[in-house]
């Protein structure tokens, strides 16, 4: 995939990449040089997912999504499939 470096050096990651990825806005990144090439990578899920610590907890036999903060739909979703990839990994 292309992307085009602004002036001010930003680059826009593709909607598709950024939704593999689960990575919204706000969310940690490492950025390196690798040999000839530019290699970005999410710091962590954990980190990665939001300003907002948005994470699953298991009441009893329930997953409950424990935030201080109103969250929206887009959150419950990326913290549920947060909670899927730990358990496949």
């Amino acid at each position: 995939m292309q992307a085009v470096i602004d002036e001010q050096g930003r680059v826009t990651i593709p909607l598709e990449l950024r939704e593999k990825l689960h990575l919204i806005a706000g969310a940690l990144v490492n950025v390196e040089a690798v040999k000839d090439r530019l290699e970005i990578s999410p710091i962590s899920h954990e980190t990665g997912w939001s300003a907002r610590d948005v994470k699953l907890v298991r009441e009893g036999s329930v997953l409950v999504i424990s935030t201080a903060d109103p969250i929206s739909v887009e959150d419950v979703n990326r913290a549920l499939e947060m909670g899927r990839q730990e358990r496949m990994d």
